[in-house]
């Protein structure tokens, strides 16, 4: 893996060693990919955040991130380019500088595009590249609902013990009521993309709204899950999400 400690400028390297090394041990494909496109900023960031201070806020995290993303540079692109093709990720084509396009590689040279910039071009179509433009703001909210939830159960899962898969489970709900998830959007279309976040939103109304306990819900998640993979819909941005927030949570302290 890249050291991240002695390069600042090491990111797009580190998600393509990343993406090398996981295929290595697993065959469930390009998986962990965009988990690495949020974990590999946010573990930069709190190696320069550990060598600065002894202590510091999530906000504070989360701004260093974003400093991180902001100083890449071309050749983090081009291994980022390198990483997406080895993984064979799947992406939602586009005209300029599109993932597929065996070109587009000298196209980010010529016009001397950082990695931060080609978020920046897909801040509206892409999830992930709108947390790196955007300050990490849902990564740090999967975060704040994971400890919330587990530390006061009874406030937010309406239950008397602390579960940390219920706390997972509800974050996870809570942010694909409130996001469409793009990877449903890229594999599917928008529309089944709105449609999953309703059903996500009508169950979170049931905790939030009706003080249902998480755990009397739990036949009509089922049934939700169920029908998901019956129709091979994988929520995948949303899941990176919350990696990146159980990843936060754990560096921040949270014990289970």
């Amino acid at each position: 893996m890249f050291n991240l400690c002695t390069y600042n400028k090491g990111l797009g390297e580190s998600i393509y060693s990343g993406v090398l090394e996981s295929l290595k041990w697993q065959r469930g494909g390009n998986t962990h990919f965009g988990a690495y496109v949020l974990l590999v900023p946010l573990a930069a960031a709190i190696i320069k955040m550990v060598d600065k201070e002894k202590e510091f806020t999530l906000q504070q995290l989360l701004s260093c991130a974003s400093h991180t993303v902001e100083n890449t540079d071309i050749v983090d692109s081009i291994n980022f380019y390198n990483a997406f093709n080895y993984g064979n990720v799947r992406v939602k084509s586009v005209n300029e500088f599109d993932l597929k396009n065996s070109e587009s590689i000298d196209q980010i040279k010529n016009s001397k595009l950082t990695l931060f910039d080609l978020m920046q071009m897909s801040k509206n179509r892409d999830l992930l590249a709108n947390e790196w433009v955007n300050g990490f703001k849902r990564c740090g909210y999967a975060s704040n609902l994971i400890c919330e939830s587990f530390i006061h159960p009874m406030n937010i899962l309406k239950e008397k013990e602390k579960n940390i898969n219920y706390s997972i489970i509800y974050t996870f709900l809570k942010l694909l009521s409130e996001y469409n998830d793009t990877f449903i959007t890229i594999k599917h279309n928008a529309k089944v993309s709105e449609n999953v976040s309703i059903k996500a939103r009508y169950l979170v109304q049931k905790i939030d709204d009706k003080k249902q306990p998480i755990s009397s819900i739990i036949p009509e998640l089922n049934k939700f899950d169920q029908e998901l993979l019956e129709q091979r819909i994988n929520p995948g941005s949303t899941a990176d999400i919350i990696v990146a927030g159980l990843f936060i949570s754990l560096f921040g302290g949270l014990r289970f």
